[in-house]
């Protein structure tokens, strides 16, 4: 089976120009200089600007720069994922974290994919879902590791403004001239996707709606930062010119997911003043979206995918489609997935991280993954009670607010590359910073000098 079959089965996707680079070693001679100094970076520089190396090859080095070990490919996203682990093995970083549930969740949704791929499919895909459980798994416990302080959440947001700049610069060109200068590392298109009238920038990342949807998610964490109105220069940095490059990259990659994205974000933070009743507004929430469905011919996820889209172009009917098809077809899949496309022809192109899992691992990776969700709204409950000042209680706010946004985005897209550091890295931060073993020790609040927010 050729390589690119092994990807669609994967990921569902099969229009992307770096597909045809799997299992090739391809090093452009700049991207491999950014790849060796931030290699020598993470080794030399303190834990707090460890992750800022994941940051920059995300948002800057396409996945089509590779290393690839006989039939195992480490796109630098995924080599640098494994370099950072490497060091927190060797500095003993992982000491004094204490597994929880939802570490036990996301394990067991990973492992199970792995294992029912296997099942299922044979070796041929094995090798793609574990490089998968690779990245998502491995950029968690880099969060897990580094973001154990509201000060080390704060660094990760120093970095994640950095990188924000010479995107929305580089996004800028790309509407202008039609052109996207990170062409030059491959698997990407040099010339910029029309859809609509409209072009759709998206950088080095592996798609127009992950690069949204990337900067969709630290939007709410840069407006923590404005709102907790902190005199310090990086503060201003970091709120004011994070949140305008992360805004307009979201809106120059012309989808309605990423702008959708970054309403919900705004709207978490109307509610701020009603936080104290959020559970209230979220078993509303719930019981409304059960009773549209009741009463709907076609099922709430029909109005929410077919009435709603904010640009003059959007694939929602076939995100409609394909939540359609998950339920009608439960038993094909409940037990060990099922990824053929025989029973719903939408599966050949599935954009939704949800269907996804379920596809790949049945019923329980599902139910598991969700419950890793779950566990990650109650540790970002435990921070906001813990929170002894407004800024800390700002960003972790923020930290659910974003939490939302990246769940709301995975019912229409699959996250890949990318798109996992805004999921891992979310969950990562939030399981580390509501661990009670860290809240009762008191190293949640961490030094009163923090670089923006105090």
């Amino acid at each position: 089976m050729r390589k690119q079959d092994i990807y669609q089965h994967w990921t569902g996707e099969d229009q992307h120009a770096w597909v045809q680079h799997m299992g090739t070693t391809i090093l452009h001679p700049l991207a491999a200089l950014v790849f060796a100094l931030l290699t020598l970076w993470t080794f030399v520089v303190s834990r707090r600007y460890v992750i800022w190396a994941l940051l920059f090859i995300s948002c800057f080095i396409s996945p089509a720069q590779r290393f690839a070990f006989f039939t195992i490919d480490f796109h630098f996203q995924r080599a640098i994922t494994v370099i950072i682990l490497i060091r927190i093995v060797l500095m003993g970083e992982f000491q004094g974290i204490r597994l929880r549930n939802i570490d036990y969740a996301l394990f067991g949704s990973a492992g199970l994919v792995i294992l029912c791929s296997a099942v299922r499919d044979g070796g041929a895909f094995l090798v793609g879902e574990l490089g998968r459980s690779l990245d998502g798994v491995g950029i968690y416990l880099i969060a897990r590791a580094y973001v154990r302080h509201m000060k080390d959440l704060r660094y990760v947001l120093i970095g994640a403004a950095i990188a924000a700049v010479p995107v929305m610069i580089g996004f800028v060109i790309e509407k202008s001239t039609s052109r996207n200068l990170f062409s030059i590392f491959g698997g990407v298109p040099e010339i910029t996707v029309i859809r609509d009238d409209r072009l759709r920038a998206q950088g080095a990342f592996t798609h127009p709606i992950i690069a949204g949807v990337f900067w969709a998610a630290f939007t709410p964490l840069f407006i923590a930062v404005i709102l907790s109105k902190a005199k310090a220069l990086w503060s201003f940095f970091v709120g004011w010119i994070g949140t305008i490059s992360a805004v307009l990259a979201a809106f120059m990659t012309a989808s309605s997911t990423p702008i959708g994205g970054i309403l919900i974000g705004l709207i978490c933070w109307v509610l701020f003043p009603l936080r104290g009743y959020l559970r209230v507004i979220r078993w509303t929430l719930l019981f409304a979206i059960l009773f549209l469905h009741a009463i709907s011919q076609n099922g709430v996820h029909a109005i929410l995918f077919t009435k709603i889209s904010f640009v003059g172009a959007s694939t929602g009917y076939h995100r409609y489609l394909l939540i359609d098809g998950l339920m009608q077809g439960f038993s094909k899949w409940a037990l060990i997935g099922n990824r053929t496309t025989q029973f719903n022809y939408a599966f050949r192109d599935i954009t939704n991280d949800y269907i996804l899992t379920a596809l790949n691992g049945g019923l329980l990776a599902l139910a598991l993954k969700i419950a890793v969700i779950a566990f990650a709204f109650a540790s970002i409950g435990r921070m906001m009670r813990a929170a002894q000042n407004r800024a800390d209680l700002l960003l972790s706010y923020g930290l659910g607010a974003s939490l939302v946004t990246v769940i709301i985005s995975m019912t229409a897209v699959s996250m890949y590359v990318q798109g996992e550091v805004s999921v891992f890295l979310t969950l990562g931060m939030a399981a580390s910073l509501g661990d009670p073993a860290f809240l009762r020790s008191g190293q949640f609040i961490g030094p009163s000098t923090n670089p923006i927010g105090r």
